[in-house]
């Protein structure tokens, strides 16, 4: 049985203008957890009977808002449970499972002590707790609202995203909750996140426009490549993640409430897709064998490479904000030059191509591991030491792969026979 509810409450007059979802937040997140325990709400989670899907009603949800996402099958704050300012009420849309062979009676004399019980429990949530999602859903609101109209600038640049001291981006995946950004967050030990200084970082401190507090954020500026570097586990796509999910609204104890990014962005990565005359002519000067068509008119099954350059392009041409892109998902013949696939795909490689983007306005995150060529490339660049980020001084680094470049080539040369000539002048 799927029911609307609205439910008088004095004190929602109170909830701030354009809060009204999330001024609904801590109530939601209360009836679940009363469901699983109080009998008479048993017919929300579905207690009483084998179905397979009541996970889906109680599972706990700490976004608020999701932009440009597909509903995730949780019960969550939007129109359809939201604050009624002007009539001081909260509208709830409930789904209840009550068990099979119910009389008429029956099902009517519980339906009432469920609906009675749920009239009980909204009205014994501390209005705190809804102040305090408000005003938390309102800075990341005010604040992403100033970045995607240019207004929120650092050092002379705009900012795009910006990931604040503390915030906790490793989640917990469940059965329910599979992407990142819907996932909740992980349970202890969970390091929180600390704003780098120096090598081109300086930290932006905010006052916050609701909470009212000083925050310190690790801004992201437009027009840049920015790589998230480090070994493997290190906590890079966790980061990278973290910034993608900065464009949904969280409610307080996600961890993620102050990691706030524009919300014009995309993915790029690799996989299969059936291409109809797409545009991947920024990266291919012609196509590989067993395609139709041009590369800037491709038709056929697309490969890993054309998929992502399809991607990328398309971003690009939409005018994204920003792009993300994890090495661990990518075609990585499309990101950094390599001697075989130059010579026999004829491929522009992102490191080659990137400066035509930022040109653009567009902002690329970059999970790297191996691809020293790409984080060489990038404008600014964290790598992470157990799950730490800390500022990577670009032009040592550029330095010392420039010479370990060099080692691999006297190698490479002396193994082919023509040993290579003494150095004159070393990097650096």
């Amino acid at each position: 049985m799927v029911l609307p509810v609205r439910i008088h409450r004095r004190d929602l007059k109170k909830v701030p203008e354009g809060a009204e979802d999330a001024g609904a937040h801590p109530i939601i997140e209360h009836l679940k957890e009363a469901s699983r325990e109080r009998e008479e709400l048993y017919p929300l989670s579905g207690k009483e009977i084998d179905y397979k899907k009541t996970k889906q009603l109680t599972e706990p949800c700490t976004v608020v808002r999701l932009h440009g996402f597909r509903t995730p099958p949780v019960w969550m704050p939007g129109k359809d449970n939201r604050v009624i300012r002007k009539a001081r009420e909260l509208l709830l849309t409930l789904k209840m499972l009550f068990p099979p062979g119910l009389d008429e009676e029956s099902l009517t004399d519980r339906l009432h002590e469920t609906l009675t019980a749920v009239v009980e429990e909204v009205k014994s949530v501390p209005f705190e707790s809804i102040r305090e999602t408000c005003d938390v859903v309102l800075d990341q609101r005010e604040l992403r609202e100033r970045m995607e109209d240019g207004r929120l600038t650092h050092e002379g640049r705009s900012v795009v995203a910006l990931v604040g001291e503390g915030t906790r981006p490793a989640r917990r995946y469940t059965d329910v909750r599979r992407h990142h950004r819907i996932a909740g967050p992980k349970p202890e030990p969970h390091i929180p996140f600390e704003v780098p200084e120096g090598n081109g970082f300086e930290p932006l401190e905010i006052k916050l426009p609701h909470s009212k507090e000083k925050m310190r954020f690790m801004p992201i500026y437009e027009g840049e490549l920015f790589a998230v570097a480090g070994a493997n586990a290190q906590g890079k796509t966790t980061l990278v993640n973290a910034i993608e999910a900065g464009q949904d609204d969280h409610a307080p104890g996600d961890g993620r409430e102050y990691c706030i990014t524009v919300r014009s962005t995309a993915r790029a990565e690799a996989g299969i897709r059936r291409m109809n005359g797409e545009d991947v002519s920024m990266f291919f000067k012609r196509l590989p064998p067993g395609y139709k068509g041009s590369p800037d008119n491709v038709i056929g099954l697309a490969s890993g490479s054309i998929k992502m350059a399809y991607e990328i392009q398309k971003a690009v041409e939409e005018g994204k904000k920003m792009i993300f892109i994890d090495e661990d998902r990518a075609a990585v013949n499309l990101l950094v030059p390599g001697v075989l696939t130059k010579e026999l795909e004829g491929i522009r490689t992102l490191v080659e191509v990137k400066d035509e983007i930022l040109s653009r306005g567009v902002t690329i995150v970059a999970a790297t591991g191996v691809l020293d060529d790409l984080t060489a490339a990038a404008d600014r660049a964290v790598v992470m030491v157990e799950h730490r980020a800390e500022p990577l001084d670009l032009r040592s680094f550029r330095l010392e792969l420039a010479e370990y470049y060099e080692e691999r080539a006297r190698k490479y040369r002396e193994e082919a026979g023509s040993p290579l000539p003494e150095r004159r002048h070393r990097v650096g």
